[in-house]
């Protein structure tokens, strides 16, 4: 600190002073004891741009930033109590607008009292050097964080090869960062590769040197590094060290080969799939094909170069104006496109091709690529397919069977001319609907109609219903129902046949077989009365004659009537003409155990007395006893038992078409026994003489027979319902 310059204005002369003038580079400030300047020399007005009359009576505060007024108050105040002042740097405001950073030192000057009067300041402009340390330190900051930040494994090495620096990057090794410290480089290299190293021959100049190598893993495992170093050398040139950064190339090196071992497949599959690429470059006209290109053209790949030219003449003359405009409209919209068009070899043969592309920017100009592929397979399939398709539509059209088709969803979506004409309808009145629009339903206790029922995919349903033609009136009709899947829709198919032909069938052959019944009936009828009157003949003969053996006699004539009374003295047991069908069966039965002894053996499980119907008691008698009679012939040993089981049922959840409910089930068991391959019952092949009558006795409805063959032998069942069994 500087005392008693107790003449202020002397001071400011010399600071004026011309010479002082130009010899002083700082800038200068006088400040009185209210801090306003009273002094401004030429270097502070060119660093600020304000002229010292400018400055003239301004204080100090008002020529700084406000980021920087704070510190100026706090420097003021230090020069007032006479302390001399520590460098400070201050942001000045300038003339600009901008902004200038100076570097103060400051001392006192007092009056004749010893007390503080004015003061002198002398700076430096540090802005520039300011900028370039901020610059150090922000690239500084930069280079650590690149450094921490990287993926890389960064490190220095001495002259010794021992690591001094390693980056967080060190982790692609496996090691913490400070695990390598000390540790010498040629630990961490495989025995074969040491050699072919850094640590051996390093270069002593300060070029960059680049080197693939392989590294251990903590772990053991070998890992592949691309490694970027230079030697580190002081100013008298020795050896200081080497700075570097490796990067593990390990799952790169392994991608390239994938990439490589698929570009190889890529080339195959072009190959095997006959399509090749193709890139256009739209703005200098340049044009890539691959191999397959060139075979798909029927070019020589070593005769020609991809030109545009070439392209267009081998493309079919009535398809090259669909060709150049889907290239105009691709590029202009740059979409997508898809073309199929014609191309003539050399050999003038014709072939189809389907090309597919879009316009891709890329830096080297606007490219259009895509693929093409001969399609010459799928054009000859596609005509097939019309021949078929023309084909199906004549038969679908002009089938005598009437035919409806409609998508899952059920509605209708064409018919053929057979059913228009079943149901006198058209295309046009079938328009929304569906087929269960044009159904009625059968069965009351039904909540589905069959033709509601969803379909899978091969499913086939059959049902009887009745169809509105439209006249509204009804006929009865078959639909068979089945799902056909066409690419990826499913459709269902309907064939309708009318049941009016069949019923009316069905109705003259019952006519008929009843006519027959009748007469056989009439038939059977009249032997029954021929061997009553000849069982009346004998015995009157044999009265006549006055034979001494009328036992004899009698047990001729008993073993007769038997077999008659077997058909209708049944009836005479119960006093009426509903006989019971569980006696029916017990007489039938007994008669053949009576007969065979322990050959039969009959079980009865009957819930309610069942009654059949007057008409069908000979009949059934007859068959029963035929079925019988036919086990224990073909039974295989005398020690088998043929088991006659009869047991009825009350069907709660289905009715048949006279509303009845109620049935009856004979088993009748032969033990050991064997079918003919040729046996067929409801067809009349392999029937002897018995089955035979038994077949023709064979109610039309009411009346089920079936032959099964077991492992124990032999099963026939009888399934007995209504009409046969009153209801």
């Amino acid at each position: 600190m500087t005392k008693h310059l107790k003449t202020p204005s002397t001071l400011i002369e010399t600071l004026n002073h011309p010479i002082f003038k130009q010899l002083t580079r700082s800038p200068i400030g006088v400040l009185n004891d209210s801090g306003e300047f009273i002094y401004f020399n030429k270097a502070a007005e060119d660093i600020t741009g304000f002229s010292e009359k400018e400055i003239a009576g301004t204080n100090i505060v008002g020529l700084v930033t406000p980021n920087a007024q704070e510190v100026t108050n706090k420097y003021y105040k230090t020069m007032k109590p006479g302390l001399l002042a520590e460098h400070v740097i201050i942001e000045w405001v300038k003339r600009d607008g901008g902004s200038c950073f100076i570097e103060w030192k400051s001392t006192t000057l007092y009056d004749r009292n010893d007390l503080p009067e004015y003061y002198f300041i002398i700076g430096e402009d540090i802005t520039a050097h300011r900028q370039d340390v901020l610059n150090i330190k922000y690239a500084h900051q930069q280079f650590r964080d690149i450094v921490l930040g990287s993926n890389d494994f960064i490190w220095h090495l001495n002259s010794k090869l021992e690591f001094n620096f390693c980056s967080p990057g060190v982790t692609t090794l496996g090691y913490k960062e400070n695990e390598l410290l000390g540790k010498s480089l040629p630990d961490f290299l495989p025995p074969e590769n040491i050699s072919n190293s850094i640590s051996i021959n390093f270069p002593t100049d300060t070029r960059q040197q680049n080197i693939t190598h392989t590294v251990k893993h903590k772990q053991g495992h070998e890992l592949t590094f691309d490694t970027t170093y230079f030697p580190m050398l002081d100013t008298h040139g020795i050896l200081k060290g080497y700075r570097g950064i490796s990067r593990d190339i390990t799952i790169r090196n392994a991608l390239l080969e994938k990439l490589n071992d698929s570009e190889r497949r890529h080339q195959h599959s072009q190959k095997a799939s006959n399509f090749g690429i193709w890139e256009w470059n739209l703005d200098t006209g340049d044009l890539y094909w691959s191999d397959q290109i060139w075979t798909i053209f029927g070019l020589d790949k070593t005769s020609h170069l991809p030109a545009l030219e070439i392209f267009m003449n081998c493309i079919h003359p009535d398809d090259r104006k669909k060709m150049t405009n889907t290239i105009s409209a691709t590029s202009e919209s740059s979409q997508q496109f898809e073309l199929e068009y014609r191309i003539i070899w050399p050999d003038k043969s014709i072939h189809w091709i389907k090309s597919t592309g879009s316009v891709i920017h890329k830096k080297n100009g606007l490219i259009m690529a895509g693929l093409a592929i001969n399609i010459d397979k799928q054009k000859i399939t596609e005509q097939e397919l019309m021949t078929y398709e023309y084909r199906y539509q004549q038969l679908f059209q002009y089938s005598s069977d009437a035919i409806l088709i409609s998508n899952k969803q059920g509605k209708i979506i064409d018919s053929n001319l057979s059913f228009n004409r079943l149901l006198q309808h058209n295309k046009a009145s079938l328009q929304d609907k569906t087929l269960m629009d044009l159904c009625i339903h059968c069965c009351p206790h039904c909540h589905l109609m069959p033709v509601e029922v969803p379909l899978i995919h091969g499913e086939v349903t059959i049902c009887e219903t009745s169809i509105l033609q439209a006249d509204r009136s009804l006929i009865p009709v078959e639909i068979r129902r089945s799902s056909i899947e066409l690419g990826n829709e499913l459709i269902i198919q309907a064939i309708i046949q009318d049941l009016r032909p069949q019923q009316q069938k069905d109705l003259e052959q019952k006519s008929q077989f009843e006519e027959q019944r009748a007469a056989l009936i009439r038939e059977v009828h009249h032997r029954i009365k021929n061997n009553l009157q000849g069982i009346v003949g004998l015995m009157r003969y044999n009265q006549d004659k006055n034979i001494l053996s009328p036992k004899h006699i009698i047990s001729q004539a008993i073993k007769q009537l038997h077999s008659i009374a077997l058909v209708f003295g049944i009836q005479g047991q119960t006093g009426d003409r509903n006989v019971t069908l569980e006696s029916l069966i017990k007489t039938v039965s007994q008669n053949q155990i009576k007969a065979k002894k322990d050959i039969v053996e009959l079980n009865i499980n009957s819930c309610e007395p069942l009654s059949i119907n007057d008409s069908d008691i000979i009949p059934f008698c007859l068959i029963l006893n035929e079925l019988i009679v036919n086990a224990i012939k073909h039974k295989k040993s005398d020690c088998n038992t043929v088991t006659v089981t009869y047991q009825c049922r009350n069907k709660e959840c289905v009715s048949n078409q006279y509303g009845s409910n109620k049935s009856a089930h004979i088993k009748i068991s032969t033990p050991g026994g064997l079918l003919p391959h040729h046996f067929n019952f409801v067809s009349n092949q392999g029937l002897g003489t018995g089955l035979g009558l038994a077949l023709s006795l064979m109610p039309q409805k009411g009346m089920v027979i079936q032959y099964k063959q077991t492992k124990e032998g032999v099963e026939t069942s009888m399934t007995l319902s209504h009409p046969v069994i009153n209801s």
